[in-house]
């Protein structure tokens, strides 16, 4: 999930970490990877000159009325949703 930020329009919310393990002679012996969650409270509430996820700006600029309905969804304006109209950059992507 990617999301506008007032620093990067396309601000990745995960971050990856390395593990790498060596021997006592300093051979690389094995690796680890990990990806997780960055700043959990942007999920839910973001600041002004900020977006949420791109997907549901996706998701709804691409839904038939028909898609939307099967969905449940009343709307495909993306400021129809509080989840996702919670700043002043609610329009589509840059």
């Amino acid at each position: 999930g990617n999301a506008r930020t007032v620093m990067n329009d396309n601000s990745s919310r995960y971050g990856k970490f390395l593990t790498l393990r060596y021997d006592k002679t300093a051979r690389l012996q094995g690796a680890s990877f990990s990806t997780f969650l960055l700043e959990q409270t942007r999920v839910v509430r973001v600041a002004p000159a900020e977006r949420s996820f791109h997907v549901f700006y996706a998701l709804l600029a691409g839904l038939s009325s028909t898609e939307a309905a099967e969905l449940q969804l009343d709307c495909l304006a993306p400021n129809g949703y509080t989840y996702i109209a919670t700043s002043d950059a609610v329009g589509g992507p840059a």
